[in-house]
């Protein structure tokens, strides 16, 4: 398959270098997440820090994580069963050295969040540790009960204020990295951003770091924010980086499920403490799809809700905590009380309507375990990456992990480089230009998107198969025709633009992958086929890839 980039756009906008204004940074932070704060913080001190966000510094995936982070704190766990769950859940795709890497790195990247003001939940003066799907043990911390990323980026983002060489520009949407075009390997050479008014301006940088996030505004049902629109990976392919694994949406089970409502998450942690699912008769029917019950990993649970609501043809299902000690369950679970309160539910009595919905980007930019990519000044880390520490199904708490832990490493390696170069800052000639509009009338954006979202929802959803897909992509296609070729001046075409560019990829990486395996299932193909696709499905410009793990 090729033709991801239809009409061979390379940048969203047209500009001139001698036109706008040029900043300069040794190191420029694409997003605002665990990841990108916990790259700033391992940058050297002698060096000058910009950090880019497109809407308000608190409005990341990160900030809304509510299970926690897993890690092996408890002198009676071990590293080989944190790897080992971690294995399990990746479904013989996960990169073994980087599992490895990661949780050998876990206690301390915890206890560094401790030491710069995160105020995890304690029990009796030491960590409490709860258990989630997938894990053989209590290993994971949280903070306010249920709502983990939030204490931790109030912590992080309080210490990256007080640093007087980070400079941090909110509400500037990154519409493309800067490449050379003339050097015999292009390098990324920094990015080109615009407020809010659409006033751009190129920053230059000895390295980049790109901590975008995720892509769950793909989806009609997503517990991402509204800012997760999948840049990150669209900027990179069109800078020609390879992307690597992106049929691997990973659906989260427990979504509450209310008509008119956000989409809010149902944590993990709720059915670590013992939460039933039952469907609308009351039954509890985990049990016949696994033997860990709610326990089980996410794509197993997921797929099972989907098969019950199909079994019942009912829109949801439902989670009854109404046999676990209420005082309990409230403090515990403050958020979540507080959000089904909103709707006359009462989380310790009622139960509470949950489905599926699209909550984290598995494949993304393939890096290194440096958080290196294969641009060259180039890095990243967590969930616009793709690691090699996921495999085919992420590990509950595993994804704020890998933000501190990739978030380290590539801040370190990209400091390292950065320190290694002189100060001599040139603004390089970039082919941008305007060009001829479509004869297209005006387009009603939201509509588009509205329409990608449900198409996504159903075709390439928690199930897919290949008529489907066929179409999904056929009519991605099509809108492609008429929305990239456009040069729009604000963040809501250049958003579509992304959400257009990235679905599609997910689309080819989906019908490629001719198999089922961890939150890919193939109705066509149900069954994992390690002979044939114990392999990854990579993207590079017009090429597709499929290489070895």
């Amino acid at each position: 398959m090729s033709g991801i980039l239809l009409n061979n756009q390379r940048y969203l906008v047209p500009f001139d270098p001698k036109m706008v204004p040029h900043r300069f940074a040794d190191v420029l932070i694409i997003g605002g997440g665990l990841a990108g704060m916990r790259a700033a913080l391992e940058v050297d001190p002698s060096l000058g820090v910009i950090i880019v966000t497109k809407d308000d510094i608190t409005e990341s995936n990160s900030n809304y994580a509510q299970g926690g982070i897993a890690g092996v704190l408890d002198p009676d766990d071990r590293f080989e069963w944190h790897v080992q769950d971690t294995l399990v859940a990746g479904v013989k795709l996960c990169h073994h050295d980087v599992v490895e890497m990661v949780v050998e790195q876990a206690p301390s990247r915890i206890r560094e969040l401790i030491e710069i003001g995160t105020q995890f939940d304690l029990e009796d003066g030491d960590l409490e540790l709860g258990k989630e799907g997938g894990h053989s043990f209590n290993r994971i911390v949280h903070a306010l009960g249920d709502a983990t990323g939030r204490e931790v980026m109030r912590a992080v983002i309080e210490k990256i204020q007080k640093l007087p060489n980070v400079t941090l520009l909110s509400d500037h949407f990154t519409l493309d990295l800067l490449c050379s075009d003339s050097d015999p390997v292009p390098e990324c050479k920094g990015a080109i951003v615009a407020d809010e008014s659409g006033n751009k301006t190129m920053v230059w940088a000895k390295q980049t770091i790109l901590c975008t996030g995720g892509a769950g505004q793909c989806f009609r049902d997503s517990t991402n924010p509204k800012v997760a629109t999948g840049d990150g990976h669209a900027m990179a392919i069109r800078a020609g980086a390879k992307v690597r694994d992106m049929e691997f949406m990973q659906f989260h089970p427990t979504v509450l499920y209310i008509a008119g409502s956000s989409r809010s998450l149902i944590t993990e942690a709720i059915r670590g403490e013992g939460a039933h699912l039952v469907d609308k008769t009351g039954y509890r029917f985990m049990g016949e799809f696994d033997d860990r019950l709610e326990l089980a990993p996410r794509d197993v649970v997921s797929k099972s809700i989907v098969k019950q609501m199909e079994k019942t043809q009912h829109s949801c299902v439902y989670l009854d905590l109404s046999h676990l000690e209420p005082d309990y369950i409230r403090n515990r679970f403050p958020g979540i009380a507080a959000a089904c309160g909103k709707f006359g539910l009462d989380i310790t009595r009622d139960k509470i309507p949950v489905r599926p919905g699209a909550h984290y980007m598995i494949g993304g930019v393939v890096v290194d375990e440096k958080g290196a990519t294969s641009l060259a000044r180039l890095w990243g880390a967590g969930e616009v990456t793709s690691s090699g520490l996921h495999g085919a199904n992420r590990l509950a708490s595993n994804s704020l992990l890998e933000g501190l832990v990739y978030g380290a490493q590539a801040g370190h390696f990209a400091s390292e480089a950065a320190l290694n170069e002189s100060d001599s800052f040139e603004a390089f000639p970039v082919k941008s230009l305007q060009y001829p509009d479509s004869d297209t009338p005006p387009l009603d954006l939201e509509d588009i998107k509205s329409s990608l979202k449900s198409l996504m929802w159903r075709n390439v959803g928690v199930q897919r198969e290949a008529g489907q897909l066929a179409e999904a992509l056929q009519t991605v296609q099509t809108w492609q025709k008429y929305v990239l070729n456009k040069q729009f001046e604000d963040a809501e075409g250049w958003e579509l633009q992304n959400l257009l560019t990235v679905s599609h990829v997910m689309i080819m990486a989906a019908m490629e992958r001719c198999e089922s395996r961890g939150v890919h299932q193939r109705l066509d193909y149900p069954e994992a086929d390690d002979q044939n696709w114990l392999k990854h499905v990579c993207f590079q410009g017009e090429q597709t890839l499929v290489e070895p793990i």
